[in-house]
């Protein structure tokens, strides 16, 4: 019942935001679609209201032969960029499913150090904060997020053998970001990296993985306790119509689980007011069969 309240929330602001905005006020609406090895399906939905202030909420939807079920994940974000900055708060969660839930909430920022005219964008993440621009131009800014997993599953097994435990367990997780990214001619790149930090010994208390972590440049959901996560993105603007890029995600893990890594390739299309997303992901893993995953998307903007 307090995910459906907080998903009307998130509505409800969104809708505040497109009524509130001035006349040159834009809106723009998407979906994503993820399918790939293991049956994996995922849905990404989304919509953007606003201008200088805006607010983006947003549905996150998969299932896959090794998930624990399908699992859906609501969020919204409020911020307010102008030429040189920019700042935002992010809230939301992931209904019990399995017997597994989350809670999140999260703040970032951004600087630009070469600040121009042009239209607001991000190197880094351009659903998030404005950009310079130039023959060079550059932007840092991190972030911080905090994370509650519970988990009702009662029992789960540990070094020594089956451990029981509380009907309900609790553990907060801490990611700190920091992230940067670079345009000269018509090179872009970015680089980001977290840091996560857990509020109680994860081997000790015989944890179960997170089920729903979501990865920079990760197009899947994946399942685990992240440790450190790396992302770099190239990205090519020489065509009128086109953006290409390819991304490299690394990312470790607690509780013994291997490294994965992540190579993506894709390209963003413009329509004038569509835009069309295609990428092809494949992600390795010790001990695991390399995943592949195709993502086709779409939005809308006025």
């Amino acid at each position: 019942m307090r995910l459906v309240n907080m998903k009307r929330a998130f509505l409800l602001a969104a809708l505040a935001a497109a009524s509130q905005s001035p006349a040159h006020a834009f809106l723009k609406g998407g979906i994503e679609q993820t399918l790939g090895s293991r049956n994996y399906r995922g849905t990404y939905l989304y919509g953007d209201f606003g201008d200088a202030f805006h607010v983006k909420p947003s549905l996150n939807i998969y299932r896959s032969d090794t998930s624990s079920g399908t699992f859906k994940t609501f969020a919204a974000r409020a911020a307010y960029d102008k030429t040189a900055w920019g700042v935002g708060a992010t809230l939301g969660g992931t209904a019990t499913t399995n017997d597994y839930s989350n809670r999140f909430i999260g703040f970032d920022g951004t600087l630009t150090l070469t600040p121009g005219t042009g239209p607001k964008s991000r190197l880094t993440d351009k659903d998030r904060a404005p950009a310079g621009m130039g023959l060079a131009r550059v932007d840092v800014g991190g972030g911080l997020k905090f994370i509650r997993h519970t988990d009702r599953l009662e029992a789960v097994p540990g070094r020594g053998g089956v451990r029981r435990r509380p009907a309900a367990v609790s553990v907060n997780q801490t990611d700190v970001t920091l992230n940067a990214g670079a345009e000269v001619l018509m090179t872009a790149a970015s680089v980001e990296i977290t840091r996560s930090s857990y509020s109680r010994d994860l081997e000790a208390m015989a944890a179960r993985a997170t089920q729903t972590e979501q990865l920079s440049g990760v197009a899947a959901m994946v399942e685990g306790f992240p440790k450190t996560s790396s992302y770099l993105r190239f990205e090519l603007n020489a065509f009128p119509m086109a953006t290409p890029y390819v991304s490299f995600n690394r990312t470790t893990y607690m509780l013994s689980q291997a490294p994965s890594n992540a190579f993506a390739a894709g390209a963003y299309v413009g329509l004038q007011i569509l835009e069309l997303k295609l990428e092809l992901e494949r992600v390795t893993q010790s001990g695991t069969s390399g995943r592949t995953y195709v993502t086709l998307g779409g939005a809308v903007r006025f």
